[in-house]
């Protein structure tokens, strides 16, 4: 699984990690909220042509309920399959957690159950959207106080550009598969509000120049052909 918990990044134990640092953080230490929050714990990485979203969301306290995930979405261009993904099929990879249970819901994925404070009651939903353009932007409502947002992506000359549309923190750290980027929102974000984050230098800008490419090449090459053939002629 990858860094945000999910089976195709690192172990499960990565991100139950992280939720407790939240635990520990001074924001955390204080008394327990009135009502549930949630963090939101985002990995976001790409192939040629595919955006891939892996998204880690955990509720806090305030009792039995059923809370909608805040999936960030593309705002403009394809969107994933809302589909629970079975086998191979596109659609979304979900994996629950600390006793939820999770379904999709009317284009949404909703999560249920009981929350403890320890964290590890949540979703992690993994899905992939085909690229169109350089760069998009990713969108999400949330209906609960979100007291963490953690955006992170792989470092490097030819990374992606990641950022959050809102002010974070900022931090890189080099293990052995890497450089990783970690931003972290400065405030936490108030129900209601919406969460968005950029990503730019998508893979898919260099299709056109490749597609161009591969074609001077046949061009060239078929030039190439026509001219030994009639050299053997002559």
């Amino acid at each position: 699984m990858n860094r945000a918990g999910l089976p195709t990044i690192l172990p499960l134990s990565g991100l139950a990690l992280a939720v407790c640092v939240v635990l520990a953080s001074p924001l955390a230490a204080a008394a327990a909220p009135e009502g549930p929050v949630a963090t939101v714990l985002v990995e976001i990485s790409s192939d040629e042509g595919t955006l891939s979203v892996a998204q880690a969301f955990s509720v806090l306290g305030g009792g039995a309920g059923t809370w909608t995930v805040p999936l960030l979405l593309p705002e403009s261009g394809p969107l994933p399959r809302m589909i629970e993904r079975i086998g191979d099929a596109p659609g979304l990879e979900i994996q629950v957690r600390g006793g939820a249970t999770a379904k999709v819901r009317d284009g949404a994925v909703v999560v249920s159950g009981t929350p403890g404070m320890s964290g590890d009651f949540g979703v992690e939903v993994h899905f992939e959207v085909p690229v169109k353009d350089a760069h998009l932007v990713l969108g999400a409502t949330t209906s609960l106080d979100l007291v963490r947002v953690q955006v992170i992506h792989r470092g490097g000359p030819y990374a992606l550009q990641v950022r959050p549309l809102a002010p974070f923190a900022y931090r890189e750290e080099s293990e052995g598969d890497g450089t990783w980027r970690y931003q972290d929102l400065l405030e936490p974000l108030p129900a209601g509000q919406r969460l968005r984050v950029a990503v730019g230098r998508l893979p898919s800008a260099t299709g056109p120049y490749r597609t161009a490419g591969l074609a001077l090449l046949l061009l060239v090459a078929t030039g190439t052909a026509v001219l030994l053939v009639r050299r053997r002629a002559g």
